[in-house]
């Protein structure tokens, strides 16, 4: 029995190991996480009061076709959507200066991109 074994080194040594081991898995864990995890995605919520006051503000006509509606629906009967021109895809936030009025049609076209797309 050697002194390193009174002492209980040994016992010590095979614990760190052990240690190292759960350590190193539990960081392999972490990182396969932080690689393949995706974004959330952004939030769609939008307050009421801010949709009414796009809808105010922009006449109640599409900023890209121009099309006139109604206070609630737009031209092709459609409730009338408030796209993010900077889309939130892409960073853009969800304030009054980012959004605009939009027909259902304009704005399915225009989707995640930043331009009008022209065919």
């Amino acid at each position: 029995m050697g002194i390193t074994n009174l002492l209980g080194l040994d016992v010590i040594g095979e614990d760190l190991t052990a240690m190292r081991q759960d350590m190193a898995d539990d960081l392999r864990g972490i990182a396969y996480q932080a690689i393949k995890r995706t974004p959330p995605p952004p939030s769609h919520y939008m307050p009421v009061k801010l949709r009414r006051s796009i809808i105010e503000r922009d006449g109640y006509r599409c900023r890209y076709c121009g099309m006139h509606g109604g206070e609630d629906h737009g031209p092709d009967g459609e409730p009338w959507h408030i796209d993010h021109i900077f889309p939130l895809a892409l960073g853009g936030n969800t304030t009054a200066r980012n959004l605009a009025l939009s027909c259902a049609q304009c704005n399915l076209q225009k989707g995640d991109r930043l331009k009008w797309p022209t065919y």
